[in-house]
């Protein structure tokens, strides 16, 4: 994130995490879900959290966010933050 020049935002933000789907899963079910919401783990809670801690000295400034996560048909997956 330094590297880039990113600085985690306190509010005002969409921040959609895009989760790897397993390899096991068949071409046709991967297009049918790909960003399809994702309802299983890891919990968004902790996703989010462990982006804050990594991110922020002080979390606790936070006040505003629209978190959400997504399945995308890729080996990598990647998070999108865009201004509310």
């Amino acid at each position: 994130a330094a590297r880039i020049g990113f600085v985690m935002p306190i509010c005002n933000a969409w921040i959609k995490f895009y989760m790897p789907m397993p390899h096991s899963w068949s071409k046709k079910k991967k297009a049918r879900m790909n960003f399809a919401p994702k309802q299983s783990i890891p919990d968004l809670s902790n996703l989010i959290k462990a982006m804050e801690d990594s991110l922020l000295k002080q979390d606790n400034i936070i006040w505003d966010y629209r978190v959400s996560k997504y399945w995308y048909d890729s080996c990598k997956g990647y998070i999108e933050v865009t201004p509310l």
